[in-house]
This record gives structure tokens, sequence and C-alpha cells, in this order.
């Protein structure tokens, strides 16, 4: 490929234009790297499949938002949440039989957002 010095060197300059022309790029985007910490629980029982529980949700992640252009913004949020001894009360509908049941959960919160500001 490269037959004489001249076409390694012509190589070589290209390369770095290149390299410089894709940095150019990346820092025209002003991106918010932030961590983040939830946690909500609701107040009335919700039914899945007819069996009732309380509603409860924690985790901890990072989150990264940026504007494209002067209005539109996205985001993204990646996170874990996990208790060593959750306690969830579930109870049936149709029997009306209640199960109390505690034990280690754990889980991956993903979220994804597009605002548009007016």
């Amino acid at each position: 490929m490269f037959k004489t010095a001249i076409n390694l060197v012509k190589f070589v300059v290209f390369g770095f234009i290149c390299q410089f022309s894709q940095t150019e790029e990346a820092l025209a985007l002003d991106i918010e790297i932030a961590p983040f910490a939830l946690y909500e629980q609701g107040q009335e029982s919700i039914t899945i499949n007819g069996v009732k529980t309380k509603y409860g949700l924690g985790a901890v992640g990072v989150s990264i938002e940026t504007f494209l252009g002067q209005k539109l913004k996205i985001g993204t949020r990646l996170g874990y949440g996990y208790h060593p001894n959750a306690g969830v009360s579930l109870t049936d509908s149709v029997t009306r039989i209640a199960v109390d049941v505690t034990g280690p959960v754990s889980g991956i919160y993903r979220g994804a957002s597009v605002d548009y500001l007016l």
C-alpha cells in the first residue's frame, strides 16, 4: 500500500484531518451527565392479574441529557435498584387471601425522555 514514503505521509495527514473533524462534531453537543436517586411509593394498592399489592420503587443511577437545537432536549436514565429484605403483601381479589412475602428484590431502571420547549 505504501510504496513510497510520500504516500505514507499523505495517509497520516489525511488521518489527522479526519480525526480533528470528528472531534469538532463530538464537542458541538453540550451533554449533561449527572447522578440521580429516586423513590416512589403509591398511596393505593395496584392490581395485577387479580392480585393487589402496594407499589414501591427505588433506584440510583446516571442521567444523560442534551439539547438538539434550541428547543428540543433528549435524555436517558439508567439505574439499579436493590433492597436486601423487601416486604410485599399480596391479596387475591377473588378469594381475599393475603400473603406476606419478604426477600431480596433487585432490578434495572431504564428511562428515556424527549422535551420540546415552548
